[in-house]
């Protein structure tokens, strides 16, 4: 799990399943990031790795994107959040990511524009930038 930066080319974040994946692109400068969470809320610690957690994660995409001078409107996609292991309808493994990831990104004023989540599909999700074509299957 790391976050990848693109400004052309493929990008492709594969085998998501309970976690969220997420790519976030500026059209303007082709700039593309992405990464695939597996836990929601870091709990304010600081982890080695910001994409283990979508609060750390999230953040540390548009820190990235800030320091190059690159500011919203981002084109946004959303793949993942399935119960792959749920035990009964209360217990689900996709159920606790998801939430947290869509709440950050409505509290930093991100809209979706592409979501494929829930259920209990392994999705990937393709972005050919130079193209910019978006597409979960």
């Amino acid at each position: 799990m790391r976050v990848e930066f693109a400004n052309d080319g493929v990008m492709k974040i594969e085998r998501i399943a309970a976690g969220v994946g997420i790519i976030l692109f500026h059209a303007a400068t082709k700039t593309a990031a992405g990464m695939h969470i597996l836990r929601g809320d870091s709990g304010g610690h600081k982890p080695p790795n910001p994409a283990y957690f979508a609060d750390t994660g999230i953040r540390f995409i548009l820190e990235k994107f800030a320091e190059k001078g690159i500011q919203p409107p981002y084109l946004v996609a959303l793949a993942g959040g399935a119960s792959m292991l749920a035990l009964s309808e209360k217990i689900k493994s996709g159920s606790a990511v998801l939430p947290v990831v869509k709440d950050l990104l409505k509290a930093n004023n991100l809209s979706v524009k592409l979501e494929e989540t829930g259920g209990t599909k392994v999705r990937t999700i393709f972005f050919n930038i130079d193209e910019r074509k978006m597409k979960i299957v």
